[in-house]
């Protein structure tokens, strides 16, 4: 893989914990002032499905966790309610 500017490094693609290479890289700059930050691998439309897929799953499985949490913390407080410790 090929670096676009030599001072700017090509940053690994990683989507669900695979790392993914291609033959082109683009270059990431900053918005404020345009200046070169990073390579990345240019990659299809197949990658960019899975890249997807895979932050869906695991947003769906940060929901769950967070779910789960809340629940816990109900059902916590809704036993120190049932012995008055809290008003």
């Amino acid at each position: 893989m090929a670096q676009v500017e030599t001072s700017v490094p090509v940053q690994a693609l990683t989507v669900g914990g695979e790392t993914l290479t291609g033959d082109e890289t683009r270059v990431v700059r900053a918005p404020w002032d345009g200046a070169a930050i990073a390579a990345v691998p240019l990659v299809g439309a197949t990658e960019t499905r899975r890249a997807v897929a895979a932050a869906a799953q695991r947003g769906r499985r940060h929901r769950d966790a967070r779910r789960v949490r809340a629940d816990a913390a109900v059902t916590r407080y809704a036993a120190r309610r049932a012995r008055n410790e809290v008003p």
